[in-house]
């Protein structure tokens, strides 16, 4: 396991259904549907996008992709995984949305 140092050069990514972002407007903190079953947030790098679209929400129209500077996050995140060679970014605790520095849409259908 690798964590993630406050120098890491770039960003992670969060991949979520817009429905289910819109809940946490306004507040400070977000927390994926399944966070208090497996204790982490899934992340990826830029360059997994294709694998995750196809793994992961190949049934869902429309997802939000959340940018997410590592530098600015509160909580502990680890590159772990093999299920790709790189690994993925995961984030132990909430994701602060000030450190969220860019919402794109994504259409997948």
């Amino acid at each position: 396991m690798e964590e993630v140092k406050p120098k890491l050069d770039g960003y992670i990514y969060h991949i979520v259904e817009p429905a289910y972002f819109k809940s946490f407007e306004g507040k400070a903190e977000y927390f994926p549907a399944r966070f208090e079953e497996e204790g982490f947030i899934h992340n990826c790098f830029e360059d997994q996008f294709e694998y995750v679209f196809t793994t992961h929400f190949n049934h869902v129209k429309e997802v939000l992709i959340l940018k997410i500077d590592p530098v600015k996050i509160h909580a502990r995140i680890i590159v772990e995984g093999d299920q790709h060679p790189k690994g993925f970014p995961h984030i132990y605790g909430p994701i602060n949305v000030d450190a969220i520095v860019k919402i794109e849409t994504r259409q997948l259908l």
